[in-house]
């Protein structure tokens, strides 16, 4: 049996063979390629940018006289140095380089200074962008601090000596402090490399802001102020009935007191002239609980800075010290005294705070500083600005990614341009940002700020969280208005992000969730507010009355609100009762509400299809309708086509290899397509019929006051998880779930238009479980779907609406939106993992944004009458309905005659605001004599507008005859390491060629639109 398989396949491939050749021997056009009009030296790929961090945040440093900020994330022995600066990031990767654990600028000088968990110190020269000096320390290195304005940094080990570091010289000094908690005679007498006697680790060194000969000390049970100059203790503060160990000190910006945390959770605050006993010795933040047992944390790190430089009032920020497991974040503690604690407020963070860093305005003085930047455990950094209501900062793109987490993310290139300058428009809240202050570092002369094209990047973030930012810039500019948090929206916390799709004509978002549940969000266009001459001003100074016309105005404004408030809410009302009451008789109509009625044009007659991609004969479409129907008055190109972006596929893809399966299979009876008004008896009799509920459930939701963005209105919830969509037109949504279903939705009448199943496609290649005991077949996940504007299977005349359906078996169909037909369209050898519709020229054959560029030269040129097709087309644009009440219950009129008996004009109201999203036929004179239905594959007849359907697996690129489903050729890729992920258009010189991204060896190949790749 295995023989005569390989025996069919061979046939089929060599039939397939004989036919493209026959294609291509009477149609030179398809064997020309694209690349011959692009100029080789335009077409160079070069690095721009990266976006975000290779690897998590483990600590970090700033310079206020640098004026830069700079993280040390580390993979392995990989560690990348990100320096961000005004308007530009850059980094410096080392390698062999254990896990960081301090990092300093050395302020006012283009170095930095590491130190590994090897105890190895590295002197990085930032002009330079390498390493300068490294010099591997003896002992173990337990602190260190460096003095501000100086080459020196002093290095606490943990045998109790103090090594100080030449930064300048990158070697050890002479100069070293001995362990100071020994006798005089042992410091004197035994080295530091001799283990005879006990050592005291030094736990925190901190230098006077104000005196460079006094250094502070501490170790396990005692601090001690050491003078460098007379090289002796200056005094020893203890506290001589605590059994608490030391972890962390900071001085008081004026050098007359300092803070020393232990590891209880508690600060102590001595004074310089009380050194015998703290001023204040006070929990971080206690349990609420006096009987609790739960453990408090230490105090890990303090920082202690005065609110201006004459004020007296001063804060103290602490980490750690908290008692309540739950709470993470900073602590603030106010001090107006010494020993008098003001206020004490906390700074919210999302994880544990494992260090931060205060932005000083001032190098030299510990006042008034610009805000705090707080890493967490979990690599995630948050910046607020110190004073009341602790705002937030932006952050730099690449940090703004961590917090929170990304988990996903999806770039759109070359957006439709209406859209994206929608999209990226400057708001008067986008100018009142607050961005971190960074102002230092220069960029070369040939930095490109931005590149000009659509682009935008979609970023998925932990909690549901969807961002989006302007990728035209090399450093993404954040566009926070556009953010949508889905659990604001969802009553279930625990469902999580499956898939996400935005209409590239209207901006409509759909985002799909684990339970099946479908929120689609409306964006709403930024409306700038009208501008009003100045109103003039008296000659004698005398004050201007109130403008009784902008109160008027503003009271009416309150009113209608008002007013559209009552109408949501009764719409609502109305919405429950219509759930709650029976269902109407299919032979009882009823009156239909019109939310677009036209009163100057005459109402349409009622038919029984709601089907928008519903074709009709060549001569009937071109019959212009006497009663006005909306197919008779066809929207412009740039109108008809849209662009769908399916960003998070979620599926679990394994690959199956399979063999070429026979063509003729995809001319077999397709499955009877279901609509919303099918009786309940066709529906058991429909070969579409699934055991899950076929039917969508759709809320309106209550929609948000918001000027700007995404805002809520439509929830969906099907049967199943929702692994993929796609939309077309301005409201038309295609879902896949886990069970193998494909549901056609029309959201602005909450319809569903049909209801697909893969098992029942035509051809379909089914592997059986293993289980012997089991009936059960394993139909093939679905791992693509795409809209496209192609003509349908042995239809060579006219363009209509397909969905290209990829399934992970290598079969690609075409499923006719008209008929709902579904046909096999190619077979490769492992899972689609995209598809793509494009011309002879590139142009996608579904994208707005490139419907109207000029074809290149080498291309022919469309007839004169369908230039005259083209020029008689409307140049009006339809638009999503903005009345006060958003969704009405539309009941369809029952009707007793079939599609099939109804003239053109018969169409109903319905079917008038579907068919806006169905794209017009475009006749080909391929079809002009004879009938295109009985030719043969083989016979082909050359077409004015030729298509071509390009599928990508993991290894092969398929080119594919729309129409004649006939496979021109393929490409194999010969890399064992790489695999093809996806395809995207890109332009270059005007001409639209292809662009595959592969994957495992960051590499990247353009394939050019012909028989050569």
């Amino acid at each position: 049996m295995a023989f005569f398989n390989k025996i069919s396949n061979f046939a089929q491939k060599t039939k397939e063979a004989a036919q493209a050749r026959s294609i291509l021997a009477k149609d030179k056009r398809l064997d020309t390629s694209v690349s011959l009009a692009i100029v080789p030296e335009h077409a160079r790929l070069d690095l721009i940018t990266t976006f975000g961090l290779p690897s998590k945040v483990v600590t970090m440093a700033f310079d206020p006289v640098l004026g830069l900020l700079v993280t040390a994330s580390q993979d392995q022995d990989r560690l990348v140095l990100c320096f961000f600066g005004k308007g530009f990031t850059s980094n410096i990767v080392l390698t062999g380089v254990q896990r960081i654990k301090y990092v300093h600028f050395k302020t006012g000088f283009p170095c930095l200074v590491l130190i590994d968990a090897s105890n190895v110190v590295y002197m990085i020269d930032l002009r330079q962008r390498k390493v300068q000096h490294m010099l591997k320390t003896q002992g173990i290195i337990t602190s260190c601090s460096y003095c501000t304005g100086t080459d020196w940094l002093f290095l606490g080990m943990a045998d109790g000596y103090i090594d100080v570091l030449d930064t300048r010289l990158g070697k050890l000094s002479p100069y070293s402090i001995p362990d100071l908690l020994q006798p005089p005679q042992d410091q004197s007498n035994q080295p530091p490399d001799q283990p005879t006697k006990e050592r005291h680790l030094v736990v925190a060194l901190e230098t006077h802001p104000n005196n460079v000969n006094w250094l502070l000390v501490a170790y396990d049970r005692s601090v001690l102020l050491w003078d460098i100059r007379e090289q002796q203790i200056h005094e020893e503060y203890t506290l001589p009935s605590s059994t608490a160990n030391f972890t962390s000190l900071a001085w008081h910006p004026r050098g007359d007191a300092f803070v020393a945390g232990d590891d209880l959770g508690l600060v102590h605050v001595w004074s310089l002239s009380s050194p015998h006993r703290p001023v204040l010795s006070r929990p971080v933040f206690p349990s609420i609980d006096p009987t609790s047992s739960s453990p408090i944390e230490p105090v890990y790190k303090l920082a202690w800075f005065l609110q201006s430089a004459e004020s007296s009032l001063s804060c103290l920020v602490v980490a750690g010290g908290t008692a309540v497991q739950e709470m993470h974040g900073l602590h603030l503690i106010d001090l107006d005294d010494l020993a008098d604690a003001r206020k004490q407020s906390m700074l919210p963070f999302a994880s544990d705070v494992a260090d931060f860093t205060i932005l000083w305005s001032d190098a030299y003085a510990r006042h008034s500083p610009i805000g705090v930047v707080i890493l967490g455990t979990n690599g995630t950094l948050a910046s607020h600005r110190l004073e009341p209501g602790y705002p937030l900062f932006t952050l730099p793109p690449a940090l703004s990614l961590l917090n929170p987490l990304m988990a996903n993310m999806c770039f759109l290139p070359m957006m439709h341009p209406p859209l994206y300058q929608a999209l990226t428009t400057v708001t008067e809240k986008d100018r009142q940002l607050l961005h971190l202050p960074l102002t230092g570092g220069s960029v070369s002369g040939h930095h490109v700020y931005k590149v000009p094209s659509n682009d935008l990047l979609m970023t998925l973030h932990v909690g549901e969280i969807i961002q989006f930012w302007d990728a035209s810039y090399t450093a993404l500019r954040p566009l926070p208005q556009l953010t949508v948090r889905c659990h604001d929206d969802l009553q279930d916390p625990n469902l999580f992000v499956c898939t996400i799709d935005l209409n590239a004509t209207t901006g409509l978002l759909a985002i799909g969730f684990s339970d099946g549940t479908v929120l689609v969000y409306d964006f709403v266009h930024p409306t700038p507010a009208p501008t009003l001459p100045p109103r003039p001003q008296p000659a004698d100074g005398t004050p201007l009355p109130p403008d009784i016309g902008s109160q008027f105005i503003a009271q009416c404004d309150d009113t209608i609100n008002e007013l559209q408030d009552i109408l949501d809410d009764m719409d609502h009302a109305s919405l429950q009762e219509e759930e709650l009451s029976p269902a109407p008789s299919p032979h009882q109509p009823e009156q239909q509400p019109d939310r677009n009625h036209d009163h100057n044009a005459m109402p349409p007659p009622a038919v029984t299809s709601t089907n928008p991609f519903e074709t009709h004969s060549p001569t009937a479409a071109a019959t212009p309708s006497p009663q006005g129907s909306a197919m008779s008055h066809p929207l412009p190109a740039s109108e008809r086509q849209s662009t769908s972006t399916n960003p998070f596929d979620s599926n679990e893809t394994c690959s199956a290899a399979t063999g070429a399966s026979d063509q003729a299979s995809s001319v077999s009876p397709a499955p009877v397509p279901i609509t919303h008004d099918m009786d309940p008896a066709e529906l058991a009799d429909s070969p579409a019929y699934s055991k899950h509920s076929l039917e969508a459930n759709m809320t309106a939701l209550k929609r948000s006051d918001k000027t700007f963005g995404f805002v809520p209105d439509l929830s969906i919830k099907l049967d199943g998880a929702i692994n993929l969509m796609a939309s077309t037109g301005n409201d038309v949504l295609a879902c896949v779930t886990n069970f193998h279903d494909v549901c056609i939705l029309q959201l602005t009448l909450q319809k569903t238009l049909a209801h697909l199943h893969v098992r029942d496609f035509p051809g379909l290649e089914i592997a059986s479980h293993e289980k012997s005991d089991s009936n059960d077949l394993a139909v093939p996940v679905i791992t693509c779907l795409y809209f496209a504007n192609t003509y349908a299977h042995r239809n060579y005349t006219h363009t209509s609406s397909q969905l290209l359906i990829g399934l992970e078996n290598g079969q690609l169909y075409q499923v006719d939106m008209g008929s709902m037909q579904a046909s096999l369209l190619s077979t490769l050898a492992t899972e689609v993992k995209d598809v793509h519709c494009v011309d002879l020229s590139g142009r996608p054959q579904q994208c707005p944004a490139t419907a109207s560029a000029p074809p290149p030269a080498s291309i022919a040129p469309t007839t004169a009458g369908d230039l005259q097709q083209q020029h008689q087309q409307p140049a009006s644009k339809h638009e999503r309905s903005k009345s006060f009440i958003r969704r009405k219950s539309l009941k369809k009129k029952s009707a007793t005659d079939s599609p099939a008996d109804q003239p053109d004009g018969q169409q109903d109201e319905a079917w008038n605001a579907l068919s806006r999203t169905s794209t017009t036929t475009t006749t080909s004179s391929a079809g002009s004599h004879g009938s295109a239905e009985k030719r043969a594959k083989h016979d082909y007849q050359p077409q004015d507008q030729p298509h071509l359907i390009l599928t990508c697996s993991a290894t092969t690129v398929a080119c594919t005859l729309a129409g004649y489903c006939t496979k021109l050729f393929d490409w194999d890729l010969h890399e064992p390491d790489v695999t093809i992920l996806r395809m995207a258009p890109i332009h270059i010189d005007g001409v639209f060629v292809r662009l595959g991204i592969l994957w495992a060896i960051a590499f990247t190949v353009i394939a050019s639109i012909g028989t050569h790749l």
